[in-house]
């Protein structure tokens, strides 16, 4: 397979960075596929300090694309933007211009990635496959970054946008899953596959003496470690309070290490100054193999994020990493993080507001060795059984193999949309006269409203109003046979049985194709009641718009039973194109014409799966 990775931070072990897309993407290139990586040289990546504009290079088989665009989280807002949108256009244009890939893979944050990949996915017609590492613009919007209303609502649609040309969406936590659902992105279409963890990045115990010598440890020392960001979404100051209560507790053997650099970092050092704190050592940027190493010397890992509730669906780095150490850690971030540790025996948790129950769990570790013992053996034990990277990568690569066996959202899609709003368009000009008699004579047989709203399910799951010339009394739906409708059913009006008898009752969901809920070709629009009933095979069908008719309307229409209907949906779903939409379209007159499978045998009462209680 060729993958296309866009990833703005991408970077070595040797780089001050996360590393997701390089261990990735070795992995994938090792087992035989093709990895182009767009990404930047930022002052984070081992890839900094380069002085050509773009540079192209090969590191460990990866395809790498660099582009002399800086970032850092000490420049301002409007570098920053800057930045974003800079690379944002760069690796579009290197995408569409580049070699032809079979899917895009494009890992957030910031959100403008998801830009990149969508629009890079559109112009070559390749499955889209977005990764959502953190939740924009929900994050920045807490952390109150962001304020300006109309930028905020401008980011949640792009955010929204995204997510719907995504073939596939994969979130790093629980959490982030959710709240992309909840957006109204159908769950089949998400996956989780958090951070990982490396089990060559710590090296042999023989580092730790080196490690304890070069920052003055004394033998015997208990060496606590927050390796990460100092940003304002971890909020270290939280730390800084645990430390000042040991020290106040007497413990001299217990020395905390903070290993990172971030816009953070002059306030953490400073409010560290200001307690006196000579147990608390800053580290300053390290590495990722220099992170490793002092892992190897450390005694317990902290994970500590800012009281948001955004933050308590991160998936954080720092986490993974301790449990390839195995090491212990404490964490203060309750959800996801708290139930990873602690419930797996990994850890404690401390609340945020209470540093002397943070500093007491400590003096415990450090004087109960069966306890660190048990500890560092439930962190291995997730380490290799659950978040091992070789584990999370062939996960991975089954996601994009996936997403490539689905159509791709290109400009086919958009020609499609195009062409399905020009034509119905002009079909609701040519029958508007025949839509005014329609609408008299409904009218005047019995006085009831026109049309009938019918609540259905569109795409994505997302429930829609579809519109229909009303053939039925009034109330109809709890009457008689309720939403089965039999041949000669009583509730069917003298004019309804005419439109039903010529399709006719059908024309008004050429307003419903205007408004972008359905196409004129696609599974015909779901009851609530039957999409409950889906398998999660059958929910696929889901993920293309619904329409106004469709394969299984020419092959069988209401004389099929339902799981001949969804196998006719699923196969249109896996296979539908242009071309099979004009097929589709020109047999579906002939069908109209001969009065093919207009009511279902038995008004479907037979059909298990068409029975309500």
């Amino acid at each position: 397979m060729k993958i296309l990775y866009i990833d703005q931070y991408f970077s070595t072990r040797q780089g001050n960075s996360g590393t997701r897309s390089y261990e990735f993407a070795r992995r994938l290139v090792d087992k035989g596929h093709q990895v182009t990586m767009i990404t930047t040289a930022s002052r984070y990546s081992n890839l900094r300090g380069q002085r050509q504009w773009l540079r192209r290079q090969k590191i460990e088989g990866i395809d790498v694309i660099s582009l002399r665009i800086d970032y850092g989280q000490s420049m301002g807002y409007l570098r920053r933007t800057l930045s974003f949108a800079a690379f944002m256009l760069a690796s579009i244009v290197l995408a569409a211009l580049g070699q032809k890939h079979d899917l895009v893979f494009a890992s957030s944050t910031p959100l403008s990635v998801g830009v990149s990949g969508a629009v890079a996915a559109w112009l070559r017609r390749i499955p889209f496959v977005f990764e959502v590492r953190d939740l924009w613009p929900q994050a920045p919007i807490e952390l109150g970054i962001i304020k300006n209303p109309v930028l905020i609502a401008l980011l949640r649609m792009t955010e929204k946008w995204i997510y719907r040309r995504a073939t596939r969406i994969n979130a790093l936590s629980p959490g982030m899953a959710e709240a992309i659902a909840a957006t109204g992105i159908d769950a089949q279409k998400i996956s989780m596959i958090p951070n990982a963890s490396d089990p060559d990045l710590v090296p042999k115990k023989s580092a730790r003496r080196s490690v304890r010598q070069r920052y003055g440890l004394r033998a015997g020392s208990f060496l606590v470690v927050y390796a990460g960001a100092l940003g304002p979404a971890n909020d270290l100051s939280a730390l800084i309070e645990v430390a000042v209560e040991v020290r106040r507790a007497g413990e001299k053997k217990i020395r905390f290490l903070i290993a990172g650099q971030g816009s953070d970092e002059n306030r953490i050092r400073r409010l560290a100054a200001d307690r006196n704190l000579d147990n608390v050592i800053f580290t300053g940027a390290l590495s990722r193999d220099e992170v490793g190493a002092i892992l190897a010397a450390a005694d317990l890992g902290v994970t500590c994020f800012a009281p948001l509730p955004v933050l308590q669906t991160c998936s954080p780095n720092k986490m993974f990493d301790y449990f390839s150490a195995d090491l212990p850690q404490m964490v203060n971030t309750p959800g996801w993080i708290e139930e990873t540790v602690v419930k797996n025996g990994a850890g404690f948790y401390w609340p945020t507001d209470d540093p002397k129950a943070g500093a007491r769990k400590i003096v415990e570790l450090s004087k109960d060795a069966d306890m660190r013992k048990t500890m560092q053996m439930r962190a291995g034990q997730l380490a290799a059984g659950h978040f091992d990277r070789g584990l999370l990568a062939d996960k991975l690569l089954a996601l994009f193999t996936e997403a490539r066996s689905e159509s791709a959202a290109g400009f086919p899609e958009f020609a499609r949309n195009l062409f399905d709003k020009t034509l119905a368009l002009a079909a609701l000009s040519f029958l508007s006269p025949l839509f005014c008699v329609v609408a008299i004579a409904i009218r005047t047989e019995d006085g009831g409203p026109v049309f009938y709203k019918a609540r259905r399910i569109g795409l994505g799951g997302k429930p829609f109003s579809m519109m229909k010339f009303r053939t039925m009394v009034v109330g109809a739906e709890k009457m008689g046979l309720g939403l089965n409708v039999a041949d000669n059913d009583e509730r069917i009006t003298k004019t309804g049985a005419f439109l039903r008898e010529w399709s006719l009752d059908e024309a008004p969901q050429l307003l419903n194709i205007l408004a972008g809920e359905m196409n004129i070709v696609g599974p015909r629009p779901a009851l609530t009641e039957h999409v409950e009933k889906y398998s999660d095979e059958q929910k696929r069908r889901l993920r293309v718009q619904p329409g106004l008719t469709g394969w299984a309307q020419i092959n069988g229409r209401n004389a099929l039973t339902w799981d001949e209907k969804l196998d006719y949906d699923l196969w249109y779903v896996k296979h539908r194109s242009f071309y099979l939409d004009m097929a589709i379209i020109a047999k579906t007159f002939g069908v109209v014409f001969r009065k093919e499978g207009l009511y279902e045998p038995d008004a479907g009462q037979g059909d298990e799966f068409n029975r309500f209680d």
